[in-house]
């Protein structure tokens, strides 16, 4: 009984292995476009280490609007990828980095919610300064600005991160 039991077992997994379909979260060194098709490889995967890549997403705008109908961002504090508004006192030029939880989830999905993570930050640090929004929020990725919305996200084994520059505002 125990033989049949693993050589069942062994049978699932080897036909798992053969079907050719790769896991919802597998990567890849070549250059393309994750689920969603809002997130462009900029970087492969790098020889060695874990998964290590670096996306570059274009819908940051559409992301913090459905966050903010959704609820999971506050509404009162408006954040914006333009400019405007005078800064508060310590208030300009804030840099933030945040990840999310990649298991489970496609990478551009999880590109998202760090994203959505460095957007509820600076939401908090705007309410901690008396701010009234966040503005020129926009990705510092390795010191890099990026303007119009799209961000640079770098994805590992298990976690994705962000790191977003911006603005709280009066």
């Amino acid at each position: 009984m125990k033989k049949i039991l693993i050589l069942s077992a062994a049978a699932l997994m080897l036909a798992a292995c053969q079907s050719g379909r790769a896991p919802k979260n597998a990567h890849t060194a070549s250059t393309g476009t994750p689920a969603g098709e809002s997130c462009k490889v900029i970087r492969g995967d790098t020889a060695g280490g874990g998964k290590n890549i670096i996306y570059r997403c274009s819908n940051g705008q559409a992301a913090i609007n459905a966050a903010t109908a959704a609820g999971v961002l506050e509404s009162g504090i408006p954040v914006s990828f333009g400019g405007g508004g005078v800064p508060v006192a310590n208030g300009q030029g804030l840099v933030t980095r945040q990840a999310a939880n990649g298991v489970g989830k496609s990478d551009s999905e999880a590109c998202e919610r760090a994203l959505i993570n460095a957007a509820r930050k600076f939401q908090q640090t705007a309410g901690k300064l008396g701010g009234r929004s966040v503005t020129g929020f926009q990705s510092y990725f390795d010191k890099q600005p990026l303007q119009g919305g799209q961000y640079d996200c770098q994805a590992g084994s298990f976690h994705v991160r962000v790191v977003m520059r911006a603005n709280v505002v009066r």
